[in-house]
C-alpha cells in the first residue's frame, strides 16, 4: 500500500515490497537512538509501520 499510495508504483513482485523497508530502516538511523529498539518508526507486524506520537512534555525535553 505504501508503494501505491507515496509512490504511485504497483509491485510486481515480493522484492519490491524490500523498497519500503530500506527507506524505513535509512529513516530509522537518522531519527532514533538507537536503530535495534526503535521508539519512533515503530513495525507493526503484518500491517506495516507506524509513527508514535510524541507528547508536548517530550517535545519540550527533546527525547
Amino acid at each position: 500500500d505504501i508503494l501505491e499510495q507515496v509512490w504511485g508504483y504497483k509491485p510486481t513482485s515480493s522484492n519490491d515490497s524490500r523498497v519500503v523497508d530500506v527507506h524505513i530502516s535509512r529513516l530509522r538511523a537518522k531519527v532514533e537512538e538507537d536503530v535495534e529498539v526503535p521508539e519512533l518508526i515503530l513495525t507493526t507486524r503484518g500491517k506495516g509501520y507506524m509513527f508514535r506520537r510524541c507528547s508536548q512534555e517530550e517535545m519540550s525535553l527533546n527525547i
